[in-house]
């Protein structure tokens, strides 16, 4: 607001007129400096987007262990980790006792994508598998629902996603299906 309101006040008067206040300038330097602070001091509040202990545990696993896409099919298919949203590659590192380049090199050989990708493309096909049930049970799905279920952390997300997959919005999916 206040930031807002200097603006303002610079933007009516003339560069010469701002010049000439010293009280103006010293409160456009501390408004700005203050927003940066605040800025600064959010950004480091923030939560970690990596767990720096779980990178440091999973390099330490050797690269010596043989994975294959039917191992790690297998596990996606039975335990479905792909349903928790905060799911990162380094779940897999502990599940397979191996490091993060040598997993991610076997996922992109072996399925011709990366880990978020296959992660999203098993999302995807869950949620289709729910729109079928849906149409089952003669509800009309609730899509945002349907993301949430199946492991997105945002609807928009999940639209996305969706329609770079299929080429179509989960509604259009929807109604193209079961209407």
């Amino acid at each position: 607001m206040i930031v807002a309101l200097l603006n303002l006040v610079i933007h009516f008067m003339k560069n010469n007129d701002i010049a000439s206040h010293d009280v103006l300038i010293a409160l456009s330097y501390f408004t700005f400096g203050s927003f940066f602070w605040m800025l600064g001091l959010y950004g480091f509040n923030q939560e970690e987007i990596y767990n720096t202990a779980a990178i440091n545990d999973t390099e330490k696993f050797s690269v010596g262990k043989n994975i294959s896409k039917k191992d790690i099919d297998s596990f996606l298919v039975k335990e479905r980790p792909y349903l928790k949203s905060d799911i990162s590659v380094y779940d897999f590192c502990y599940k397979f006792e191996t490091n993060r380049t040598y997993l991610s090199s076997v996922i992109n050989q072996q399925f011709k994508m990366n880990f978020r990708s296959l992660i999203n493309s098993y999302r995807i096909e869950e949620a289709k598998k729910q729109m079928n049930l849906s149409a089952k049970t003669g509800k009309t799905p609730s899509f945002e629902f349907i993301s949430s279920e199946v492991g997105f952390y945002s609807y928009s997300s999940f639209l996305r996603v969706f329609k770079m997959k299929e080429g179509i919005t989960p509604s259009e999916y929807y109604r193209m299906k079961h209407l």
